[in-house]
Order: C-alpha cells, then structure tokens, then sequence
C-alpha cells in the first residue's frame, strides 16, 4: 500500500458518556472519531447518556462526576477522565499507546 500508513486493524468500542448523552458528549465523540481516523485507527465511537452505557464497551470517555457511576456500571472498561470533552489531551495519549 505505497502512499498510505498502515491501518491498525485492531477494533476498539469507544463510548462517550455524559449524564444526557447528547450535546457535548456527541461532540466529543465526532472530535475524537476524526482524530482517529487521521491516526489510521479502527474503532467504534459511539455516544450516550450514562443510564444507556452499554456493558461490552473497552473504552469510556467521561467527566469526573460521572466516574463513580460508569465503574459500577461497566467494571471492566478503561475510564478516560476529561475536563472538556471538545480539546483533552487524553485523546492524544490514547491514539500514541494504541499506535
């Protein structure tokens, strides 16, 4: 595949979750969907209120008052703190450790 970096073909379930599941989690999810894409990482982006997080999810991106909540919820899953969920460092660190 000359002219393209190679694909990390390994499929990740990420899912945005604040207390509503609409606007800034949406948001965040569509940033980072794209910040992937650009990184050439496979993964499913999805976005929710907390009360619909689902129980197979690898990945929860979410605010601090949340965090109590979604590792009751979903014990196994990889919980990414941000403060804001439009611009995080964390989404960078993320892309690095799974390049």
């Amino acid at each position: 595949m000359e002219g393209r970096e190679k694909m990390n073909t390994t499929k990740r379930h990420i899912v945005f979750v604040c207390d509503v599941g609409m606007a800034l989690s949406a948001m965040g999810a569509a940033v980072f969907r794209k910040k992937l894409q650009q990184a050439h990482i496979q993964a499913t982006v999805t976005h929710c209120a907390l009360r619909d997080l689902p129980t197979n999810v690898e990945v929860v991106v979410t605010q601090q008052p949340f965090v109590e909540r979604v590792k009751q919820q979903v014990p196994t899953a990889q919980i990414v703190v941000v403060e804001q969920f439009l611009t995080s460092p964390a989404y960078d660190e993320l892309i690095v450790a799974w390049r």
